[in-house]
């Protein structure tokens, strides 16, 4: 298993042609009568390994296009600032944008939780089996409260 430009090229240029069909799948009403979910959830695999393995395979055959990746290198081994490449630069931006989005994440997780045990506080809990005796499933707690017009499921699960 080999990780390159070439591979990571590859990678960009199937990925986004898989996220263009499934954006297809999704948007096209007419698709839903002939695409079953299960396509679908294993088309957005196939689309998250690629884009977390973007390497060569030992039985990946390599097709050299110089005319393409020689000027591409070129480019990206490029000093751009302080003799810094720009792939170096182009790879800090991405890991900045992980850690802000993963930082932002975090942030959105705990103002739900904190919002969260806020409604509980301010409400009454029951049992949904006290609501409908007829129900058969998971005897989940249900919070009453003022705050909200109508059902709403919140949380995640445990």
């Amino acid at each position: 298993m080999n990780f390159s430009i070439s591979s990571l090229l590859i990678t960009c240029i199937v990925s986004t042609l898989l996220i263009v069909l499934l954006n297809f799948l999704l948007t096209t009403k007419k698709n839903y009568r002939f695409v079953r979910s299960n396509v679908i959830i294993a088309l957005s695999f196939i689309i998250i390994a690629r884009l977390c393995l973007p390497i060569e395979y030992r039985f990946t055959k390599t097709i050299p296009i110089p005319c393409l990746m020689n000027p591409l290198m070129t480019f990206l081994t490029y000093p751009l600032i302080l003799d810094i490449p720009i792939y170096v630069i182009l790879i800090s931006l991405w890991i900045l944008g992980i850690l802000f989005n993963l930082v932002r994440y975090i942030r959105e997780l705990l103002y739900l939780n904190r919002m969260f045990k806020k409604l509980e506080e301010q409400s009454e809990i029951c049992k949904i089996k006290n609501l409908l005796p007829d129900y058969n499933g998971n005897n989940y707690d249900v919070l009453i409260t003022s705050y909200c017009d109508s059902p709403k499921v919140l949380g995640s699960k445990k």
